[in-house]
């Protein structure tokens, strides 16, 4: 090729180059191929402190739908946006530049963007506290990947314009077992400075629920406040309160203390505190765990796990703190127990039991199930279940439990504690997100059914244990455990409820723009949606919820009240329990049950009202008359003679 042709051939090539450039540069960008990656928000608030937040977008995979989020301080204020720095930007047909100071509207906008269109949701906190934590990496994936990984920082609690806590973070971890795995997670945090914060008491250590299944992100707070109020021991207190990470919204949460052995917490005698004193010259952390450590731990009776620390405090008495537990997730815990029943119990405080210590306590828990396992609630031992525990504070367990309809009662995140000396003490309360009318159903149960009972007769939930019934389904056996029950509820719960419904407006009225601003940022369906469509969904939910809540009252009013009478299955001989978790009043009809009791090669013969055969008996599916008492029906594993069934007929007439 010769010179001239190479240098006309460059020439055109050069004249393409520049003619395509002309052409291009007045052609819109394909939003699919360059869509806008960028937008964010810096603003100071007056007490100086500056932050930038970013735009967020969860579910559009057009890259059409987007919102922000600003603290409340700053509406009607001037913000500094930002933006990617190619093509022209406009908001509402306004031209932006870099840099720009603005005020943002709540509402929606249009953002035009290199010629193209996207919808701008802008939101604005509630005035409650915000939480800013900016991580030492700068980026939370790590935590996402790995629950346990402890991600260090820096954390600011913004209060109105003071801060309550400005200082550094030693962590941020995952936390949570099935809330985990939800799309908006809960976070344990540690303060690098005991710190009172939000008049909690002074401590290191607060969670973060991001009470994801909540529709009206209220419950957790509202059912702990009750709690606390109805003088449940040690319910935690808590503080609604915004969350941004790393320039991300994240969400409203509740900051909340966590349930633990110490100072303005479960305050018992601290065993792990107590054991590290008895071993100041190891690290009890490294000490092997041992016993029972096999995957089906949580699915065999009787066995235990502990740590093998060398020395014990001089009493082991307490305190220890108590949770049941899945089978499934008992064998990843440290020290334990399961009963002879099939309960997993994970000892939380002190985590590193010895064995002497899981063994006594284990030991005191399995003497109390085998009361209550029991036709007449003592044990082999000659004791009652109530010299185990403190009656009063079950009997106010249970009742709350059913009120609010717990999901997890008597399952997971179910707590009780024993201080050195003392009996067991039901509490402190836990993970409420799934309450109070909760749309999901659990053994073809539907949970915001009002009017059925939950606590009273409910099971444990793994399929090796689906035939278990739970703690308070089998106490509930007990006539007088459900007199104090019915004491608690005429004398502590009902007076109350005038003002639990006025919490629930308060609080939600409290939270209300955090809580739209949040739902529609992890609605799944995000950009079918408009900002007032969720605002008008929040109102109904939180409706719905007082709806629940009213219905739930009037349906237990009439179940607990010292008018009421119980019927008693007694295994009389035999093994397995049976319960009968309604009321009766008196002139109501209820039917004998098909008998669910085993007793070797013995042959059920009916129910009597005495064990020896000689009071009133019925057959599997007969009616029965209740009268002025509580009736306790024994199961007959012979037949009953003549003269049984004479006694038997004078029994009714002088009944």
């Amino acid at each position: 090729m010769t010179a001239k042709i190479k240098k006309i051939t460059m020439t055109a090539v050069v004249f393409a180059i520049m003619l395509v450039c002309v052409v291009c540069r007045d052609m819109p960008v394909q939003a699919a191929s360059v869509p806008l990656e960028h937008f964010s928000a810096k603003y100071t608030l007056d007490n100086g402190f500056t932050y930038t937040v970013n735009w967020w977008n969860n579910a559009d995979e057009q890259y059409k739908t987007f919102g922000i989020t600003l603290p409340h301080q700053m509406e009607g204020k001037e913000v500094e946006i930002d933006f990617d720095s190619w093509g022209d930007a406009a908001l509402d047909g306004q031209k932006l530049t870099h840099n720009q100071k603005i005020v943002l509207a709540a509402g929606e906008h249009t953002l035009t963007f290199g010629g193209f269109e996207y919808n701008l949701a802008v939101f604005y906190t509630s005035e409650i506290p915000t939480v800013y934590i900016t991580t030492e990496s700068g980026d939370m994936q790590a935590v996402y990947d790995d629950k346990g990984h402890k991600e260090p920082g820096y954390i600011t609690i913004v209060n109105g314009n003071d801060f309550e806590y400005d200082g550094e973070l030693d962590q941020i971890k995952g936390r949570g077992n099935s809330t985990w795995l939800l799309p908006k997670k809960p976070f344990n945090i540690k303060l690098a400075d005991k710190t009172d914060l939000f008049g909690m008491g002074k401590s290191k250590s607060f969670s973060l629920l991001a009470d994801y299944q909540d529709p009206t992100l209220i419950k957790n707070k509202l059912a702990i406040d009750f709690a606390d109020a109805m003088g449940i021991n040690f319910a935690s207190k808590s503080q609604s309160v915004d969350l941004f990470i790393d320039g991300d919204y994240i969400g409203k949460y509740t900051l909340i203390e966590r349930v633990e052995v110490d100072d303005n917490r479960v305050e018992i005698a601290n065993l792990e505190d107590l054991n590290e004193e008895a071993n100041p010259d190891i690290d009890i952390e490294e000490c092997a765990v041992a016993g029972d450590t096999s995957k089906e731990s949580g699915f065999n009776p009787g066995g235990y796990r502990y740590v093998e620390i060398p020395n014990n405090p001089q009493d082991i008495t307490g305190g220890y703190l108590l949770e049941f537990e899945l089978g499934d997730r008992y064998k990843n815990e440290v020290s334990g127990f399961v009963t002879e029943y099939g309960q997993p119990v994970v000892i939380k405080s002190p985590e590193f039991a010895s064995k002497e210590q899981v063994e006594y306590i284990r030991g005191y828990y399995q003497e109390f199930e085998d009361a209550i396992l029991s036709d007449d609630g003592y044990n082999s031992l000659g004791v009652h279940y109530s010299e185990y525990i403190d009656l009063q504070s079950f009997a106010k367990m249970y009742v709350f439990n059913e009120y609010v309809k717990n999901l997890d009662c008597g399952i997971s995140s179910f707590y009780m504690y024993k201080d050195a000396g003392g009996k067991l003490v039901a509490g402190p309360v836990w993970d409420y997100d799934a309450s109070l009318g909760t749309k999901q159903m659990r053994f073809d149960h539907d949970m915001a059914d009002a009017k059925a009972l939950w606590a009273t007769d409910n099971r444990l939930v793994d399929e090796e244990l689906k035939d278990k019934k739970t703690l308070y389904s089998i106490m509930c056996r007990h006539a007088d455990f459900r007199a104090e029950a019915n004491v608690q509820w005429e004398e502590v719960f009902a007076p109350y409820m005038e003002t639990l419904f006025a919490n629930a407006d308060s609080l939600a009225e409290e939270i209300k723009n955090s809580a739209v601003a949040d739902k529609y940022k992890w609605a799944e369906n995000q950009s079918q949606l408009s900002a007032q469509q969720v605002a008008d969904d929040y109102t109904a939910n939180v409706a719905e919820l007082k709806t629940f809540m009213t219905d739930r009252y009037g349906f237990l009013d009439g179940f607990f009240t010292s008018e009421a009478r119980y019927i008693q299955y007694c295994a009389n001989g035999g093994d397995g329990i049976m319960t009968e978790p309604y009321a009766y009043f008196k002139g109501e009809k209820a039917t004998a049950k098909d008998n669910a009791f085993v007793n070797g090669e013995k042959t059920f013969h009916g129910w009597c009202t005495k064990p020896d055969g000689r009071g009133k008996i019925y057959n599997s599916g007969e009616e029965i008359t209740v009268k002025n008492n509580n009736i306790t029906l024994y199961a007959l594993w012979e037949k009953p003679g003549a003269m049984d069934r004479i006694a038997g007929f004078f029994s009714t007439i002088f009944e």
